[in-house]
């Protein structure tokens, strides 16, 4: 399984396609390590879609703990995000949008959603085992979601099962259920109309880590494997069917095929 970096070799990132119509942020995880800035634009070019990527670097520089959880900075950078994805909507309008986060960079992804103005929305939301917290509110990033925001998650993965529970989630909550080891569930205090919105919109898909060796790292990272965003991310980005089973990433359930492009939407509520 490729991984978009190997330890001491940093890879180049690539800008994907040219169709100014379609942009994807893509953010590494903490310590801006270098996973999937190779095989995330080419898995997604292998797969259909046409559109830029762009690679949001939002780290500290000072290391993957800090990185984590280092709350105020993390917020700051979401909403960092939040600008240029408006300045870019602003110069393209009606462009589609979307966010690719690993990890703790998801984590980010969904503080830049939560920043958008009404006006501006994204399509889609691609969690790569992310280190949110399992019922953190989505409420504030569905509102500015088109499409859904799509979980991929293990429970064998090393780094959420093992490291996260000790050094607390990218949202700060001190917990061993992390989103990306269990999926993403409604908070317990969810009302009904949020449950409903979760159940369509809010979509975990297991992936599976067997036979990925190496540092914890990747294994970690293994949902940025080319082969893997090709079969599996890709097909949300351009709207087409998923595999029933993909030989390299194996999901245990595919999630639904994404909305048509941007419905309008009825009012400044979750729809």
């Amino acid at each position: 399984m490729s991984t978009g970096c190997i330890l001491g070799n940093r890879p180049q990132f690539v800008r994907g396609g040219d169709d100014t119509a379609q942009m994807t942020y893509y953010l590494d995880g903490a310590g801006n390590m270098g996973f999937g800035l190779e095989t995330v634009p080419l898995g997604l070019m292998d797969g259909g879609y046409t559109g830029q990527v762009d690679h949001f670097i939002w780290a500290t520089y000072l290391g993957p703990f800090i990185d984590q959880v280092s709350y105020s900075h993390n917020r700051s950078q979401g909403r960092r995000l939040a600008r240029k994805i408006q300045e870019y909507l602003d110069q393209h309008p009606g462009a589609s949008i979307n966010i690719i986060g690993l990890s703790a960079g998801s984590g980010v992804a969904v503080f830049a959603v939560e920043s958008l103005a009404p006006k501006h929305r994204v399509d889609n939301l691609i969690m790569l085992s992310s280190s949110l917290s399992a019922d953190y509110d989505l409420g504030r990033a569905l509102r500015c979601v088109r499409g859904g925001i799509y979980f991929f998650w293990s429970p064998n993965d090393p780094i959420l099962r093992g490291v996260v529970p000790l050094v607390g989630t990218v949202d700060r909550e001190n917990t061993s259920q992390v989103a990306g080891a269990t999926g993403a569930r409604p908070p317990v205090a969810a009302s009904r109309e949020t449950r409903q919105v979760y159940s369509q919109r809010v979509h975990n898909v297991r992936w599976y880590t067997n036979g990925i060796g190496g540092p914890l790292q990747l294994r970690h990272a293994g949902t940025t494997d080319r082969a893997f965003i090709r079969d599996m991310v890709a097909p949300i980005l351009v709207r087409r069917p998923l595999p029933e089973k993909s030989p390299s990433s194996r999901p245990g359930t595919r999630p639904p095929l994404p909305p048509t492009a941007r419905p309008v939407p009825t009012s400044g509520r979750v729809p």
